[in-house]
């Protein structure tokens, strides 16, 4: 039996190559794709897909109208919407024209592979926790089917979580606060260190970029370019159009994953940063010397300072999660391993900042190779 034939339909090219190097992993599946809706529907009439994963916010032909395009073909495709939105009565109109699935891409490191499952056997499938404004399923319910144990972008244990922790209603409340009020707390101060080095015409590397509030901030700096790493499918969505008028098209590059399994295909960049990341990765000693190795100049960090009351908040906020059964934790990682590696690495410190909770450390490389920081990694 011939491998289903997929067609992927989404402009946003990380999240597009996330979603075909998924299907293409188990080499189930013959995969092609499209940036447009217009695109999409000549490459459906030409090719006879079997299944189109669907954006709804497309170029040229948005994805509701295509969707009602395919269903008048002879042969028309199954459809499953892979989308942003979570709006009952989007959802409804979706199922309404048709499609099987629904796959929320906030879920789409869970969900995508058992949706394409369920639909390609002729089954629907809706991603949990989202409502059908009244559309009713088969089973009656909408439901998540299963969990995929692993990603080909990484560690699905950190992948996953962070899709789950930082959803897309937790990247709007980010970016709203964010308008009102600016970079706040330790990420001030990270950037108002970062301006006083010189930075025109160098290449930013944002790990777990978030909204993409550094690179938002740092762009009157005169960035020549821009690389923003997240996890977070929603949240590196909410960046890409936080820097949209910030930066020429050309001038930034926005990459989903896990930055450690993919930082030898990252471009080394002058200036690295990782804003409030390194609590969140269990193995700190990894993710800084992958910093490190992409970073030509400068490498920015913040993290929680290893005290007490800030391991006792931290360990009460996951005993929090655990009851919940997320999967997501903080981790306190201890300074001077951290300056080590980094020192190890060939950077010295050239500037601690603390506040009560956090801590600011940014490093310069040197050309001698490893060095003893200037400040002392007990300082």
């Amino acid at each position: 039996m011939p491998a289903p034939k997929i067609l992927v339909v989404e402009d946003f090219e990380s999240f597009r190559q996330f979603v075909v190097s998924t299907l293409q992993r188990g080499a189930k599946f013959r995969v092609t794709e499209a940036s447009n809706g217009l695109e999409a529907l000549q490459m459906v009439e030409e090719q006879q897909a079997d299944l189109v994963l669907l954006d709804i916010g497309l170029p040229d032909l948005n994805g509701i109208e295509l969707a009602r395009r395919l269903q008048r073909l002879a042969v028309p495709p199954k459809v499953v919407f892979l989308s942003q939105e979570s709006s009952p009565v989007v959802v409804r109109e979706a199922l309404s024209l048709g499609a099987l699935g629904y796959v929320h891409k906030v879920r789409a490191g869970s969900d995508l592979l058992p949706a394409v499952e369920a639909v390609l056997g002729g089954k629907q499938f809706v991603s949990g926790g989202l409502q059908t404004g009244g559309w009713r399923l088969a089973d009656g319910s909408a439901r998540l089917l299963s969990r995929v144990p692993a990603l080909s972008m990484g560690c699905c244990t950190r992948y996953c979580a962070a899709e789950a922790q930082f959803s897309t209603k937790l990247a709007e409340r980010d970016l709203r606060r964010y308008h009102r009020r600016g970079a706040t707390g330790i990420t001030r101060v990270m950037l108002a260190e970062l301006r006083t080095w010189p930075l025109e015409d160098g290449h930013l590397l944002d790990v777990g970029a978030g909204i993409g509030t550094v690179g938002a901030e740092l762009a009157d700096s005169g960035l020549a370019h821009a690389t923003l790493i997240e996890a977070s499918p929603s949240y590196l969505e909410t960046a890409r159009r936080v820097l949209k008028s910030r930066f020429a098209p050309h001038q930034t590059e926005f990459v989903l994953g896990d930055f450690v399994a993919l930082a030898d295909k990252v471009p080394k960049a002058d200036v690295v940063t990782l804003d409030r990341v390194v609590c969140c990765y269990p193995d700190d000693k990894a993710l800084l010397e992958a910093a490190a190795a992409r970073a030509r100049r400068l490498v920015a960090l913040t993290y929680p300072r290893n005290r007490w009351y800030v391991r006792v908040m931290v360990a009460w906020q996951n005993f929090l999660r655990r009851l919940k059964s997320k999967d997501f934790r903080v981790f306190v990682h201890r300074q001077d391993r951290m300056c080590a590696t980094l020192e190890a690495a060939g950077l010295s410190r050239a500037v601690r900042r603390e506040t009560l909770v956090w801590t600011f450390d940014l490093y310069f490389r040197t050309k001698a190779g490893p060095v003893n920081s200037v400040l002392g990694c007990q300082n």
